[in-house]
């Protein structure tokens, strides 16, 4: 359809802009849209099918640092009862008490019986119901950071009071919700009454509920999909993330022979090891490299070049504003689980050459000490210690760096030379790859098949004089 002039959406429910090609659809219920492209005679179509679920909803996408999480519907028992509790304490307990005093079970089956009556109208007649599923903003609540502490008391034991004494706590601490429950009651003993006595008749006694739901996880770099068997046949759950996890909840509607199934990614944040290079100099022009580990879409970076100017950007290019001076350029990378810095020295050279070595520090202010950099020679005498080194008449550039499933070493080389040799080697010291090339420009193509994720260094060699270095990483 690149080609096509015109586009035409049917049915043209739901749709903003019907005759565009990118729309942007809002469908209430399942529904089969068909597109239509056309060009001068031609026509073509194409059909988008969109299932709406009714029942699954395993959660919204986020990013923790090695902490739980919720996930699951945004309605469920433990807000229902805990948001009446506040409204009142005594009466709410009393009807509590009173069904628990003969099942201690009675509420495990509640949640499940919230999804059961999802967008059907038995129940709305009763206000309790209705205007928890209505117009109540139940997310300002589940957003709080002590929910899922209160979230995990009221799952882990049936000492419910307690857990609704806490809940009382932290609302009334908080000026914002307590003023939204004063001006959204939905608590009236009766309708109370009327709902759990309608529960109590349909699934403790008749079992006339048949949803069950499963859930499961899939760990980054796993081989399979793991069962959550504890949380199954609830609809909001917790659990504890480290590493990057997808979570999936099933939903089996026996009645109508209905299945659901719904996916969320929970990303994990974790400690960050800065560090950057620099990958060439043009005049007073530094074009960085940024191979902190690990880069993530999530991380926010903050440079600071110690001339008064500091930049966002994850590989910046910036100009100093003297030749021949020394600069301490310093690399934050923040998350949610902190700040860490990593500062290097870096001295712009009037003749176009750039040398730097580590100063720094990183990990929430813990100093970090490493022997970092290459030994240039010349002949058999070592001039100088840098994590790169450079000479004139020679320029080198490895593109992508980061790299991935391509890595290219291009070279200018206006020096006289008789043999060239390019070597890879890992953090050891060992050659990973060597290759001999000629003449003043060129490009080389570096086998990746065999290097994994890490850092890498690059030698070039001009007649048996290694005549500069630099840094390289794989993702």
């Amino acid at each position: 359809m690149g080609n096509a002039t015109s586009f035409a959406w049917s049915p043209t429910s739901y749709l903003d802009k019907p005759l565009n090609l990118n729309p942007i659809a809002t469908p209430t219920d399942t529904i089969t849209y068909i597109l239509s492209a056309f060009t001068d005679n031609c026509e073509a179509y194409d059909t988008l099918f969109i299932k709406l679920n009714t029942l699954a909803f395993a959660g919204v996408v986020d990013t923790v640092c090695n902490s739980a999480v919720l996930l699951g519907a945004n309605f469920d028992a433990s807000l229902f009862l805990a948001y009446q509790y506040v409204e009142s304490p005594s009466d709410v307990w009393s009807e509590i008490s009173s069904r628990l005093a003969n099942d201690s079970a009675f509420f495990d089956k509640l949640s499940m019986y919230f999804l059961s009556q999802h967008g059907k109208s038995a129940l709305q007649s009763i206000p309790a119901y209705a205007n928890f599923l209505g117009s109540l903003n139940r997310n300002q609540f589940y957003e709080k950071s002590w929910y899922l502490n209160y979230f995990m008391q009221y799952h882990n034991s049936h000492n419910y009071q307690d857990a609704f004494d806490k809940f009382d706590q932290e609302v009334r601490a908080d000026n914002a919700l307590k003023n939204y429950i004063g001006a959204n009651s939905i608590f009236h003993l009766a309708a109370l009454q009327t709902f759990l006595d309608l529960y109590e008749n349909a699934v403790l006694n008749n079992n006339q509920v048949q949803l069950s739901t499963v859930w499961e996880k899939y760990i980054e770099n796993g081989t399979q999909w793991e069962s959550l068997g504890n949380w199954d046949n609830q609809i909001k759950i917790w659990d504890s993330v480290a590493v990057p996890t997808q979570y999936k909840i099933t939903v089996i509607d026996n009645a109508n022979s209905l299945v659901e199934f719904d996916q969320v990614a929970i990303w994990a944040d974790r400690a960050i090891a800065p560090m950057y290079y620099v990958q060439f100099q043009t005049d007073s022009t530094i074009y960085f490299t940024n191979v902190s580990d690990p880069i993530a879409p999530t991380t926010l970076y903050n440079w600071n070049f110690a001339d008064g100017t500091t930049s966002n950007q994850t590989n910046p290019v910036h100009t100093f504003p003297y030749f021949d001076s020394t600069y301490i350029v310093c690399l934050s990378a923040s998350n949610l689980c902190g700040t860490y810095t990593y500062c290097d020295t870096i001295r712009v050279d009037s003749a176009g050459l750039i040398g730097y070595s580590m100063i720094g520090y990183g990990g929430r202010d813990e100093e970090r000490k490493g022997d970092v950099g290459m030994v240039r020679y010349e002949g058999e005498r070592m001039v100088e210690k840098s994590s790169n080194s450079y000479e004139s008449g020679i320029k080198v550039v490895a593109y992508p760096n980061p790299f991935n499933h391509d890595l290219t070493i291009s070279y200018q080389i206006s020096n006289t030379y008789q043999q060239g040799e390019l070597l890879v080697q890992n953090a050891l010291g060992q050659t990973m790859s060597m290759q001999k090339f000629g003449g003043t420009n060129g490009q080389l193509k570096i086998p990746v098949q065999t290097l994994s994720a890490g850092l890498y260094t690059y030698q070039m060699i001009l007649d048996g004089r290694l005549v500069q270095t630099g840094k390289l990483a794989r993702e």
